[in-house]
């Protein structure tokens, strides 16, 4: 952590964040690690990267028996390709703690930013990255191959039809999208030049261009929207969440 500030030019952060869970270390000698670095000031508040429901509700219960801070965010994937964890699995979560969620990769890698839209892979951009692991590429591999390039074609196309229609970019509508989530506390963008970032803020503009009709025309689009849990006392799928 003193390493981490230093490198920041910073004296504190508001939050920090314990990505993926550790299987090898005791969960209470953890989180007592990490109360005691807001204790010392280094950090205003706790969170969790990645873990699961049950893996955050157990940080939950052990914070509250030893009477330690508990977390207050989790900082997951979300993007409209990417909806399950938080649309169905976190819910209960942000009823009953209050917890919120940053969102990570929002545009999946850029590959919602409109570099894509023909099929083809610029050189310079993420999935052109020759150090890139091959794990980190295969989450895209399925969108590219021969008998789906069509379907991807139309889907990314349409998202930048869209933008055009309203007003913004391609990039600005996908992030304003996952931000018009309430339970989407902020979410993280990546960009390797200045006007990628410039563009990328823009999103805050456009939120306001995000109509009931609009939102109805990405999900038609897409057609990601996850399945609800079944409300077993009448046996109907609860409200979407969004």
């Amino acid at each position: 952590m003193r390493n981490s500030l230093k490198r920041l030019q910073l004296g504190y952060v508001d939050a920090m964040y314990l990505h993926r869970y550790d299987q090898e270390v005791p969960l209470e000698e953890t989180i007592r690690a990490v109360n005691h670095l807001i204790e010392k000031g280094k950090a205003d508040y706790w969170g969790t990267s990645e873990f699961t429901a049950l893996e955050i509700q157990e940080w939950y219960k052990i914070s509250d028996k030893y009477g330690f801070i508990r977390p207050v965010v989790d900082q997951c994937q979300y993007s409209l390709i990417v909806r399950d964890k938080v649309e169905v699995e976190f819910p209960p979560l942000f009823d009953k703690y209050g917890m919120g969620a940053v969102a990570w990769s929002p545009l999946m890698g850029g590959f919602l930013s409109g570099k894509y839209n023909d099929m083809s892979i610029p050189e310079g951009s993420r999935l052109a990255d020759p150090s890139l692991p091959q794990i980190a590429k295969k989450p895209y591999e399925s969108f590219f191959l021969p008998e789906n390039q069509e379907k991807t074609r139309k889907l990314l196309g349409g998202l930048g039809e869209l933008a055009s229609e309203i007003g913004c970019s391609q990039s600005q509508l996908a992030l304003a999208w996952c931000l018009k989530n309430n339970d989407i506390s902020s979410a993280i963008f990546g960009a390797t030049k200045l006007y990628q970032a410039e563009d990328n803020l823009g999103a805050i503009d456009a939120l306001s261009k995000l109509t009931p009709e609009i939102l109805a025309k990405i999900e038609e689009i897409f057609d990601t929207r996850p399945k609800p849990p079944i409300n077993w006392r009448n046996w109907q799928s609860m409200p979407s969440r969004r």
